[in-house]
């Protein structure tokens, strides 16, 4: 009974991991459409728009087997065997992410002073941390490389150190 906890509250957590870390990836869009100032105004039907995509992921991680069939237990040692629809969440993720990378770098070029050395610094630290971490924990899983399930949370603990230690800072 012990390790059926274990492995339940084990794959549980494996699933908020794809949640959140959706959330987190379309937060960084959103956050990159506002600061320092909006491009457009998003109203509540953007707004919908915007998160929709984590709402339907969310239903479909957790409640169905189309995005992982099997997700990660104490039997099989972190590997999620994907669903049909994993391979779209990970572009998605991937997507996003690159999509506000370079929402960064193009408004860091368009203003100066205060906001400039604050977009600039979060494209570098978005480049040099979760670059790597999209690569490691998102597309990887397509074999370019030999395969190691740390480099992912290593590479996102360092963005999120990176970005704590930047916010902390004044």
């Amino acid at each position: 009974v012990l390790v059926t906890a274990a492995s339940i509250g084990f794959r549980l957590l494996a699933q908020l991991t794809y949640v959140f870390g959706l959330l987190i990836v379309i937060s960084l869009l959103h956050f990159t459409l506002i600061y320092p100032y909006r491009i457009y105004r998003l109203d509540r039907y953007h707004l919908i728009g915007l998160y929709l995509p984590w709402l339907f992921f969310t239903y479909a991680i957790l409640a169905t087997k189309t995005v992982a069939i099997d997700f990660p237990t104490i039997n099989n040692a972190g590997q999620t065997i994907g669903g049909p629809l994993l391979p779209v969440l990970n572009l998605l993720l991937a997507g996003l992410f690159l999509l506000s990378l370079l929402i960064i770098f193009l408004r860091s070029r368009k203003v100066d002073g205060f906001h400039r050395r604050n977009l600039l610094t979060m494209f570098i630290t978005l480049l040099f941390g979760g670059l790597p971490a999209i690569y490691f924990g998102v597309l990887q899983e397509y074999k370019f490389l030999p395969f190691n399930y740390l480099l992912g949370p290593i590479a996102s603990s360092i963005w999120l150190g990176a970005t704590t230690y930047l916010v902390a800072k004044k």
